[in-house]
């Protein structure tokens, strides 16, 4: 029934495009460059390599299209790889195979053009650099290619979610939704020197991200610079820190209402204009309720600089948004526990998210329902800080971001040396530094210090 469901909104989704293809604009086309112009565009970027680690930084620099294409260009096989192959693991997440990619690429592709407009035109232009710098390599992608992995996903969930949330709450399955990733802020009497930590827990498939992941340092001609957890090939971010100490990162979380024919710009995208814009932590929420949204989502945002200095998850579901912030005191009791999960940290310095609302009125108005694992996440992750309480550090805090590292509770089985799906990162926001973990399991966490940067 799912499957039907689906391929009728593919059916659907095409011939709304169709019908509507002569009011959208024509795509940006970029004129053909000579070598003069490439090194203009390639500026002062560069791709580093650690001997060491064999990990990789990738300085970008200027405006939307020229940072498009000095990543394109200096990722070229990872862009290909990352639009191709790692798109195709996507739907096999959703447990649907590639020749249903190969099927359902068309309205995915529909979809994400009826919603260009939502995207700010400085991220169009920067997808296109990425396609442009890739082919100039001799790589076959295409802005539809890169404009997919930005925004497919919530095309993607803003089917899956109203198919799956109703067997989810019936029968307490996944129902092949990848219902993954975890988030901790913490600070004040929470951490050993009273400073902002946050940790991020990127939960998804490690087929080609584990291989491709590196670290892009951005320094754009508009907004702040920042540093993003990341694979080649997107212009939005799942993971990343600005110079003004904010982080963030998003959590799935499933409910029935979505809006499969205007999912808006997406969460990576989002992400990336909380990132590149965001002053504090103020600014971030403010920048997420504004962004129109078709998917439900939870983010998570660190604030080690601003005048609100700390953190918050913020559940956002396509017309309500209510924050989470560090204080928050838990208001539902009297609901139950069954329906309404509990908030187990009570300290005020101390948030926790999973892949479920907590908030009493998201889960009222949106019949979210959350699946054991999150919950068992949730609780062991929570219990685990609270142990720690008062002595959090960095290295306690790599600790407990990456609490399910092999063989832990056997949640990835045994083998210490398996690829990880698919970062875990863990962020010190007052003094702009992180550490995070990508590859295998058995790497070398990478340290990174934005502050370094700035005063180069």
């Amino acid at each position: 029934m799912r499957h039907r469901l689906f391929h009728l909104w593919v059916l659907l989704v095409v011939a709304l495009t169709l019908s509507v293809s002569a009011l959208m604009p024509a795509n940006l086309r970029a004129a053909e460059a000579d070598q003069s112009q490439i090194s203009d565009l390639l500026g002062n970027s560069y791709l580093s390599t650690n001997p060491d680690t064999g990990k990789r930084v990738l300085h970008l620099e200027g405006g939307p299209y020229q940072m498009g294409f000095q990543q394109g260009y200096w990722l070229a096989s990872g862009v290909y790889r990352m639009t191709h192959e790692y798109m195709v693991y996507v739907l096999e997440n959703f447990g649907l195979s590639e020749s249903s990619y190969e099927a359902l690429r068309p309205a995915l592709v529909a979809t994400c053009h009826a919603n260009e407009l939502a995207v700010p035109l400085e991220y169009r232009m920067e997808m296109l650099g990425v396609a442009d710098g890739a082919q100039e390599q001799g790589y076959d992608v295409t802005y539809d290619d890169v404009m997919l992995l930005n925004m497919g996903f919530d095309v993607l969930l803003s089917v899956a979610y109203p198919l799956a949330t109703p067997l989810i709450a019936l029968q307490e399955g996944g129902y092949g939704l990848p219902l993954d990733c975890d988030a901790f802020v913490a600070y004040g009497n929470a951490t050993a020197d009273h400073g902002v930590l946050m940790g991020r827990d990127f939960m998804f498939t490690p087929h080609v991200f584990s291989e491709e992941a590196l670290l892009i340092e951005y320094f754009p001609s508009n907004g702040s610079p920042f540093v993003s957890v990341t694979a080649p090939g997107f212009v939005g971010v799942t993971s990343a820190m600005n110079a003004n100490g904010i982080a963030i990162g998003m959590d799935m979380v499933p409910e029935i209402r979505t809006n499969p024919l205007a999912p808006g710009m997406g969460c990576l995208l989002t992400a990336r204009k909380v990132i590149q814009y965001s002053q504090e932590l103020s600014d971030a929420i403010n920048i997420i309720k504004s962004t129109p949204r078709g998917v439900s989502w939870l983010y998570v945002i660190g604030d080690g600089g601003g005048n609100n200095i700390g953190g918050a998850v913020v559940e956002a579901s396509p017309d309500l948004v209510r924050v989470r912030y560090t204080n928050y005191k838990y208001t539902g009791d009297f609901l139950p526990e069954k329906y309404f999960p509990r908030q187990i940290e009570d300290k005020d310095d101390l948030v926790v998210v999973a892949n479920h609302y907590i908030i009493p009125a998201m889960i009222l108005a949106t019949g979210s329902y959350a699946i054991e694992d999150s919950l068992w996440r949730y609780e062991t992750l929570t219990g685990l800080l609270l142990d720690k309480y008062g002595s959090i550090d960095d290295e306690t805090g790599r600790g407990l971001v990456d609490y399910l590292h092999p063989p832990a509770y056997g949640y990835y089985g045994d083998d210490p040396n398996q690829p990880i799906g698919a970062s875990r990162t863990l962020y010190d926001l007052s003094n702009l530094r992180l550490w995070s973990l990508y590859g295998n399991y058995n790497d070398p966490w990478v340290y990174y210090d934005l502050g370094e940067r700035l005063a180069e």
